[in-house]
């Protein structure tokens, strides 16, 4: 920048920094995080006694639910498990007690470990639906996980929301990612901002791609005309 523009820019009581001196995004991967003890890539036991630990219950407390989280997918993810392990393994527990509500879910590991057959890839912890509980949700978040990689700012309809991620989304200012190659944490302004969502969508991709690649090669015929 020129000296004159510099002065000149003084004279207007305006300094323009460079692009290259804007602040830029803390880009994080989101997977080192964890709540309520639970990170990404636990194994089933490892993620059951982290939440007993943190709730300070009995992991015989914390037990697969009958039915399916919405968080956790359902009969395709059951599935998947069964037909990557050979077997029926739980892919989902939940804990509920004193206004929080947490799910946990799973997808098969993969390579194959059957000590270890599913690996968490998801952690919904939720609280009631109050102004008060956003701010409060906020703050703990803040003071835990450091600066988020964006902000979104608020509306008449929601709340702010905030996210941590290794790749931002500059078009939408978000994580969003289509190619859907990196681990996530947000607290979405859709819900409220009373739902913190940790998620790694890469295990569930590598399990259907590994699914498909089985398939096409049983499939796989040398013509004989």
């Amino acid at each position: 920048m020129k000296l004159g523009t510099i002065l000149l820019a003084f004279a207007a009581g305006v300094l323009v920094l460079p692009s290259a001196y804007a602040k830029q995004p803390r880009l994080v991967d989101a997977s080192g995080f964890d709540v309520a003890g639970v990170k990404i890539g636990m194994d089933f036991e490892q993620a059951r006694e982290a939440v007993a630990k943190h709730f300070n219950v009995a992991p015989g407390e914390i037990r697969s639910a009958k039915y399916s989280p919405p968080d956790c997918g359902g009969s395709d993810v059951a599935w998947r498990v069964k037909e990557i392990t050979g077997a029926e393994h739980p892919f989902h527990f939940g804990y509920k007690k004193d206004n929080v509500e947490l799910a946990v879910c799973f997808e098969p590991r993969l390579p194959v470990d059957k000590a270890r057959p599913v690996t968490v890839v998801k952690v919904v912890y939720q609280i009631p639906k109050t102004k008060e509980n956003a701010a409060a949700m906020r703050e703990a978040a803040l003071s835990k996980y450091g600066e988020p990689t964006y902000t979104k700012p608020s509306n008449p309809i929601s709340e702010i929301e905030v996210g941590w991620c290794a790749k931002i989304n500059t078009t939408f200012n978000d994580c969003t990612n289509p190619k859907k190659d990196q681990a996530k944490l947000f607290i979405p302004s859709i819900l409220d901002g009373t739902t913190m969502i940790l998620e790694d969508p890469r295990p569930g991709s590598a399990a259907t791609q590994y699914l498909q690649e089985l398939k096409d090669s049983k499939a796989k015929t040398k013509p004989k005309f």
